[in-house]
């Protein structure tokens, strides 16, 4: 009898926290988790192939604000927007050279990334926060699209994974298996 056996796996993630001068949380994170497994048996009077593929992915923007929306939280959002714009188009393009992403990585970059947010005080605005950042993310998809739909596909989910990553409370416990 000869076994084999194959298994390759991609774990990607985006975690960013951000947090304005006013107090209020803004957290974002995104992942795209990608298995393959593969095993092979035969023996004289029989053959058995198996092939598993498993693909998640998703994200998750978390807001925690005391105060409403004031006009120095609009400022930092949208300085905070600039900040992040260069920093997530690289995110892209490297999904587009199909450069693959661990849970982890993603994870990491948001947890940079939310470094560059501003903290803020009230649930008004964290959401615009939360609005800006899904504008820009949702912008950004657009000029990144390509005519092959699988590239267009993966870039979607990865950068989904980076904006749930990002909107992530800091707090939270991540597991990665």
């Amino acid at each position: 009898m000869v076994n084999s056996n194959y298994a390759n796996a991609s774990y990607n993630a985006f975690n960013y926290s951000f947090k304005t001068s006013s107090g209020d949380t803004i957290n974002l994170s995104m992942y795209d988790n990608k298995e393959l497994n593969y095993s092979n048996k035969s023996s004289k009077n029989s053959q058995e192939q198996t092939l598993s593929l498993k693909h998640s992915y998703g994200y998750k923007f978390e807001l925690s604000s005391d105060n409403g929306l004031s006009e120095q939280d609009r400022v930092e959002i949208a300085k905070a927007m600039e900040e992040l714009r260069p920093k997530i188009d690289d995110f892209m393009k490297q999904i587009k050279d199909n450069e693959p992403f661990s849970d982890e990585t993603i994870s990491n970059i948001a947890n940079s990334l939310k470094k560059s947010l501003p903290n803020l005080n009230s649930d008004e605005s964290k959401i615009e926060l939360k609005r800006s950042l899904l504008d820009m993310f949702d912008e950004m998809l657009k000029e990144n699209k390509t005519t092959n739909n699988n590239i267009n596909k993966t870039l979607l989910e990865q950068t989904n994974k980076l904006f749930e990553n990002m909107i992530k409370p800091q707090n939270s416990l991540n597991y990665y298996a």
